[in-house]
């Protein structure tokens, strides 16, 4: 349904963005005749009614393109973050991944360092052992050997001990004399080792 505005006593259809320009001017040109100016003055309102509406469409489309680019600048700039912190949460699963290889490997270095001090001290220790308890059994033979060439030679010179005017019980017999030595020999054989 059409709407109407009366105007100086006649009525006049009302348009999207106001009068209807052709009845106002086919009115006026009625009312006022044909003169120039007043035509001209009338093609001039017209023409800036047309304009006006022009601005405010483009202003409108101003509106609704700013309004697109906003929402547009925003998703993107959602999105960009988004793939930002997906990026970064992968560069530093990455980094962790590499700084625990990086650890694993510098634990098994340090585990096979360990490894292989370990047994050069457990080889230098055996070495070790097994030359005094060389050089032990030398002397405990020595020793045993010099007890038994001891006895030897009191069993072989038992006149000369008898006619000693010393009691038996402060020279002992050459039988108790092996035994003294070789107890004194294997009572502690690391003695002399350490």
């Amino acid at each position: 349904m059409a709407e109407y505005k009366e105007l100086l006593g006649k009525k006049f259809q009302v348009v999207q963005n106001g009068l209807d320009p052709n009845e106002v001017t086919e009115y006026l040109m009625r009312e006022v005749g044909s003169s120039d100016t007043v035509f001209r003055q009338l093609e001039q309102f017209s023409a800036l009614q047309a304009a006006t509406k022009t601005i405010d469409d483009a202003i409108k489309q101003a509106r609704d393109l700013a309004e697109h680019a906003k929402v547009k600048a925003t998703a993107e700039a959602e999105q960009r973050k988004a793939q930002a912190v997906e990026e970064g949460k992968k560069l530093a699963a990455k980094i962790i991944n590499e700084a625990g290889t990086s650890v694993l490997a510098y634990f098994d270095n340090a585990s096979s360092i360990m490894m292989e001090a370990m047994n050069e001290a457990f080889k230098k220790t055996k070495d070790q052992v097994s030359g005094d308890r060389a050089k032990t059994r030398e002397k405990i033979e020595k020793a045993v050997g010099a007890g038994i060439s001891q006895v030897m030679t009191d069993m072989e010179n038992p006149a000369k001990e008898s006619s000693d005017t010393q009691p038996e019980s402060t020279n002992p017999s050459p039988t108790n004399k092996a035994a003294s030595v070789a107890s004194s020999a294997s009572s502690d054989p690391w003695e002399d080792s350490r």
